[in-house]
């Protein structure tokens, strides 16, 4: 199980900070994944400009209580 941080390019730009299993996955399947689940503000284009890192302890601390479970 992994902590990984979604990071939006749009204007206003935002992050998500999702936990799963995300073993053998690429940063495409993730994000495709995240669209399917309708966790961006607007799925479409947002899909198209997200990133994905790995969280560090900081990110989990920061988004304690808002992370999203996949």
């Amino acid at each position: 199980m992994k902590y990984l941080l979604i990071n939006v390019f749009s204007c206003p730009g935002y992050s998500l900070l999702i936990h799963g299993n995300f073993k053998g996955m690429t940063d495409e399947e993730i994000i495709n994944k995240c669209k399917e689940k309708d966790i961006f503000h607007n799925s479409e284009y947002d899909s198209e400009v997200a990133s994905v890192v790995e969280a560090d302890d900081n990110d989990i601390k920061c988004f304690y209580g808002d992370i999203i479970e996949m």
